[in-house]
């Protein structure tokens, strides 16, 4: 089944409310983690802006190999963009904001980032028997 860029982009357009992120951390150890809102930036560029857990930002300074996983949950079928992270951009911090909660009792203030991540592969994703061969 041939697939062109354009109908991947579309594809991500469509179903861009929930992606899981694949990263490793210096050891190989995998985290995953689910994250809303790509949006394709450039020719091989996605973007993520969100408030992403310690982990994954941890990881991807240190490995900046990662894998998207983006799929229409009713079909189960969908890609998965493999590539490496081109920037991390530090935007907005909470810290005491949870009601109830004082200033200063959370461990790790919230952080948002904003993550672009150079394309370098597109394969198929599906549950059950799928095609690995790469679109990109």
């Amino acid at each position: 089944m041939k697939q062109s860029i354009e109908q991947v982009k579309k594809f991500i357009l469509e179903q861009s409310s929930l992606a899981i992120i694949g990263t490793a951390d210096q050891e190989g150890f995998p985290h995953l983690a689910m994250e809303r809102g790509v949006r394709w930036v450039r020719e091989k560029t996605v973007e993520f802006e969100s408030w992403f857990c310690e982990t994954t930002v941890k990881n991807l300074r240190e490995n900046p190999k990662v894998s998207v996983a983006i799929f229409d949950q009713k079909t189960q079928k969908g890609y998965q963009l493999l590539g490496r992270i081109e920037s991390i951009h530090e935007g907005a911090i909470l810290d005491g904001y949870i009601p109830g909660e004082k200033p200063g009792e959370q461990d790790i203030p919230s952080q948002a980032y904003r993550i672009d991540i150079a394309i370098e592969k597109i394969l198929f994703f599906s549950s059950g028997p799928h095609s690995d061969g790469a679109l990109l």
